[in-house]
């Protein structure tokens, strides 16, 4: 199952991965040392240097992955119904942050990293994403496929409280049964503009720019 890394790259046609690789250089999507100490760190194993990492990957593309994975490539049309959670495949553009990939032995490491910056997250929005995970890589305590082991990663300046996860898989759990989160550092300069009226009282309908961070 070891070509499943090599479907997941056939799949990425995310034209700001490739614009970004043009632009700086293959290190675009090299794990940066102190990320990955840290990503190992959370999850409990170490991450190699020459991980695969790809941005606003299509979940979609996770189950097709999946499926030549374990059931070659015919080059013949798959019917729908075949593939995990089939149905909703080419329906809808639902995507993950990050994903990062890497062999272990005679397991698949498959880390999917969800990123806020402004906003946390809330219930509806979130469960959606996991529900179309649980259906595409298992809703049990480990994936559905013995040669993968899976974790959702939630990354943001601060972590979201009032989540509920008591239907979220074990995978996607850390070992207290909160979800696994990393803190995103979020550069104190970073500045916003928001309508206000002139005395900076925010007011959706105001004709100021009110600049603050």
């Amino acid at each position: 199952m070891s070509n499943f890394i090599e479907h997941l790259k056939s799949f990425n046609r995310k034209e700001r991965y490739w614009l970004l690789r043009e632009v700086v250089g293959e290190s675009a999507f090299k794990l940066d040392d102190k990320f990955r100490k840290r990503l190992g760190s959370l999850i409990g194993v170490g991450v190699p240097e020459d991980a695969y990492v790809a941005m606003d990957y299509h979940l979609d593309w996770i189950a097709l992955a999946l499926h030549l994975a374990e059931y070659g490539d015919s080059g013949q049309p798959i019917l729908k119904q075949e593939i995990r959670a089939g149905e909703q495949i080419n329906t809808n553009q639902m995507d993950i942050d990050a994903l990062i990939a890497f062999d272990e032995g005679a397991k698949i490491r498959l880390v999917l990293l969800e990123a806020k910056m402004e906003t946390g997250w809330n219930n509806p929005q979130l469960q959606a994403k996991v529900d179309r995970l649980k259906e595409i890589i298992g809703h049990g305590e480990h994936p559905i496929d013995e040669f993968l082991e899976a974790h959702l990663v939630l990354i943001s300046p601060s972590e979201s409280a009032g989540l509920v996860t008591s239907d979220w898989p074990h995978w996607m759990r850390n070992p207290t049964d909160r979800p696994y989160w990393m803190e995103l550092p979020r550069p104190q300069s970073l500045r916003k503009a928001t309508r206000s009226d002139a005395k900076r009282i925010p007011n959706k309908g105001g004709r100021y720019l009110n600049i603050h961070s």
